[in-house]
């Protein structure tokens, strides 16, 4: 992997500092990304809605890999998420989809579809505000669903989309 070239790897953070280290990197001039989720929580006099990481414990960053290492000083900043000997990334596409969900906060209706995809098939959606994604339909009863794997968390974002919305991949 090119060291100089910057691209989105996974921070693993200390227990409730993602937003911590993200204030910290971003006042350091350091691209980052939290998605967070609005969550109500339950007290006895009360009910409040919070955000909270919708990947507890993880950030984005987007760094080079020869300067990863600095950023580790960050105490809230644990380590990075590897596979093997490499830090997970996460492509650009993924990043750009995932800021796309957290901006929006909707989904969108879902028609039947005249063809019948079979699921496992990976799909690529042609019209809406997340034309261009690429995923894999998990199942296709009531409501068909494309879900987009960030593989670097091992994590599913499902987006309901119009079934006309959705064709089959060229790549397969």
């Amino acid at each position: 992997m090119e060291t100089n070239r910057k691209c989105w790897i996974v921070g693993y953070t200390l227990p409730q500092c993602e937003r911590t280290l993200q204030v910290k990197l971003q006042r350091s001039g350091v691209e980052c990304f939290l998605p967070m989720r609005q969550e109500t929580r339950n007290w006895t006099d009360r009910q409040k809605t919070v955000d909270v990481p919708v990947f507890p414990n993880y950030i984005f960053i987007r760094t080079t890999m020869a300067k990863r290492f600095e950023l580790l000083s960050n105490r809230e900043l644990v380590k990075y998420v590897t596979f093997g000997d490499a830090p997970a990334t996460v492509r650009d596409d993924e990043m750009a989809l995932l800021q796309l969900v957290q901006h929006n906060k909707t989904d969108t209706a879902i028609v039947p579809q005249h063809h019948r995809l079979q699921p496992g098939t990976r799909v690529t959606i042609n019209t809406g505000k997340f034309a261009g994604a690429k995923g894999m339909l998990i199942r296709e009863d009531d409501h068909n669903k494309v879900v987009i794997e960030l593989a670097a968390v091992r994590h599913l974002i499902k987006l309901h989309v119009d079934a006309c919305q959705v064709s089959p991949d060229d790549r397969g």
